[in-house]
């Protein structure tokens, strides 16, 4: 499996059958996105394309890890990933890319689907990402605790003022 900074299917030549592709993505693919948060990674792919007269239809399942930091404990950590997405590419007289369903033209030679695989890996991502349960730093929790009983405590100059509400 080579490593990949675009992902590209060479549609010419293709028969009206189901085919199989298997690909791998590390941290220079998403060098090629500059809102892209992903530095380092090991992302395989694995796209099984449908091929017909007038539409393709490719099913792509990934796995791999990516390197974050945890948003509990603030350490990094190898996160795994993995997810599938389905896209309808319809064959016709324009070209036109909806999200669900792209139509390109019927004599196009490649299909290059960088930026829907960048979307699917980008979105699987969780909004929070904390080690499994019980890895944190249990250093930094304890740091993270003593700041936040210290922030809690208030200043008695408040509290006298609070007594007149």
């Amino acid at each position: 499996m080579k490593v990949l900074d675009t992902v590209r299917i060479a549609l010419a030549g293709l028969k009206d059958q189901t085919h199989q592709f298997e690909y791998q993505i590390d941290g220079s693919f998403f060098e090629n996105f500059k809102s892209s948060e992903i530095e380092t990674c090991n992302i395989d792919i694995e796209l099984e394309l449908v091929k017909s007269s007038n539409m393709l239809v490719l099913d792509m399942r990934f796995n791999g890890n990516i390197d974050t930091m945890c948003d509990s404990c603030g350490s990094p950590y190898s996160m795994p990933l993995n997810g599938k997405e389905k896209l309808i590419v319809k064959l016709g007289e324009s070209e036109n890319f909806d999200e669900e369903v792209w139509q390109i033209t019927s004599f196009e030679q490649e299909l290059e689907i960088t930026h829907f695989v960048y979307e699917c890996v980008s979105v699987a991502i969780p909004a929070k990402r904390v080690h499994p349960e019980d890895a944190c730093d249990k250093g930094a929790l304890k740091n993270l605790d003593n700041y936040k009983a210290e922030k809690e405590s208030t200043d008695p100059r408040w509290d006298k003022l609070k007594e007149l509400v």
